[in-house]
């Protein structure tokens, strides 16, 4: 299991853990990272929110979790 943490311009950070194959987990940070590049560009709460939920709902091998600094 691996966990990294990417901080955001939005005051807080988005903790990925992955779990699985390393493949797949690669394969998912990359998808994850695209994903949070896309939101830091329009710094949108919603789209960020979005985001998780889509990381969620299509994998389902990891937990996004954003904490509040």
């Amino acid at each position: 299991m691996k966990s990294t943490t990417n901080p955001t311009e939005m005051g807080g950070n988005i903790a990925v853990t992955v779990t699985g194959s390393p493949t797949l987990s690669i394969w998912v940070l990359i998808s994850v990272c695209s994903r949070l590049s896309e939101v830091m560009r329009t710094r949108s709460l919603r789209k960020l929110q979005v985001s998780i939920f889509w990381v969620k709902k299509l994998e389902g091998l990891f937990l996004v979790t954003r904490e509040l600094g």
